[in-house]
């Protein structure tokens, strides 16, 4: 159930980068999709207190130049692209810091799979997303963006 909110977080995070207000996003969409009413709040939820922790309820973060971790051999043997590729659009909006993409790969290291998709990768972020103790990460929006 957590990967289908942290899909709904992702899901606001591209709209905001759209330069809509968080009222303007249209939450129609994501119910005919599926998602539940209660779904759509957790993740309202998850969003606002990352809000209040940065400390700005208008936050303007520059959008900045991002490297990207590139897998070696053995690790290109065991992470898929499309589940690479999806923990790369997680550091991207922000929802996930370098030290928690490392942890994320060493974790898949250490797993013993024999390949991970993006179900499982799915899986993996979401418990890093919402690890209690994690207050680590920002949201990143485009260089004129703000939310009220």
């Amino acid at each position: 159930m957590q990967e289908r909110i942290v899909e709904i977080i992702i899901y606001l995070v591209g709209e905001l980068r759209l330069d809509k207000r968080l009222h303007e996003v249209d939450l129609s969409s994501l119910m005919r999709q599926g998602y539940t009413q209660g779904e759509i709040s957790k993740a309202f939820s998850w969003f606002f207190e990352r809000m209040i922790d940065l400390k700005n309820p208008s936050l303007t973060v520059q959008a900045k130049a991002v490297s990207h971790r590139q897998l070696n051999d053995a690790e290109r043997m065991m992470i898929l692209p499309d589940a690479f590729g999806y923990l790369i659009q997680c550091a991207q909006l922000g929802l996930l810091g370098n030290a928690e993409i490392e942890s994320v790969i060493d974790t898949i290291m250490g797993s013993g799979l024999s390949a991970l998709g993006i179900s499982e990768m799915k899986t993996l972020v979401a418990g890093h997303i919402f690890d209690p103790g994690r207050m680590n990460s920002k949201l990143i929006f485009g260089s004129n963006d703000t939310i009220h």
